[in-house]
Parts: C-alpha cells; sequence; structure tokens
C-alpha cells in the first residue's frame, strides 16, 4: 500500500485543521505499515491500537469542524455533517470487526487505510474547500 503523502493541494489554509488532516495522514500511515507485517505476533494489539487512534482521532476532528459549523452558521453544514455520520459509522463498523477472531487482521488494515485515505481525499478536496471563505471570514487562518 502506497504511503498516504501531504501535498498542497489538501491545504485549507487554515492551520488548525490543515494539522489535524496531517495528523489523519500520519494515522492512516501506521495502519498502513501494519499490513506490512502480516505475521507479527503483536498485529491483533497493534492493529486496535491504531484503529481506536484513529477512530478517536476522526471522532475528534469532524466536533471540531461541527463546532466551527454552529458557530459561523454555515449553510452546508447539514450536507457536511451527513458526511461526517457515515464516516463514524464505517469506523466504528471497522472498530466492531476488530473483535471478532476470524478477521484477517491484514485485510482489515488495508480496508481501513485505503478507505481513509480515498474518504480524505475527496473529503478535503470536495467538501472541505467549501468552507474555507466561510472560516477565514471569521479569522481561521
Amino acid at each position: 500500500m502506497k504511503k498516504f503523502v501531504w501535498e498542497d493541494k489538501y491545504s485549507l489554509g487554515i492551520a488548525s485543521v490543515d494539522e489535524q488532516h496531517k495528523t489523519f495522514f500520519e494515522i492512516l500511515n501506521e495502519v498502513a505499515e501494519l499490513t506490512k507485517h502480516p505475521n507479527d505476533p503483536d498485529l491483533r494489539s497493534g492493529l486496535v491500537i491504531a484503529l481506536v487512534k484513529f477512530g478517536n482521532y476522526a471522532f475528534y476532528h469532524l466536533s471540531y469542524e461541527e463546532e466551527y459549523f454552529i458557530k459561523f452558521a454555515y449553510k452546508d453544514r447539514e450536507d457536511h455533517e451527513t458526511a461526517h455520520e457515515i464516516y463514524r459509522g464505517k469506523i466504528t463498523e471497522y472498530l466492531k470487526r476488530i473483535k471478532n477472531a476470524d478477521t484477517d487482521l491484514v485485510n482489515l488494515a488495508e480496508e481501513t487505510a485505503q478507505f481513509g485515505q480515498d474518504w480524505l481525499k475527496f473529503h478535503i478536496l470536495d467538501m472541505d474547500k467549501k468552507y474555507v471563505d466561510l472560516f477565514l471570514q471569521h479569522d481561521m487562518h
């Protein structure tokens, strides 16, 4: 699996959000790294730790954005939050699947990393770019 590399095109010009997005990239790279060691006896615990970290960070970041959607009366708030709920649901699904002893952990790690990369790329470039002007109008740089 290819490393998820931050590129300037992902930058929103809002430092706090960009830093959070970069942290997502780092966490997803940690998950992808686990797929390179399928015979590691610590794979299950490593994956659990990485997925929980990913899930917790996702819930934190999405809530962070949503707080400002309310504060700034973002017009596309409902659509954006719906996308966030779908994402939260997928992360919750991954966390449930890891508890199943029959789960192929390498496959789950690959699926999680790929889903996270694909979702973030689209979400940042399409949905998040839509709120940039509003956030900048409120001096979020």
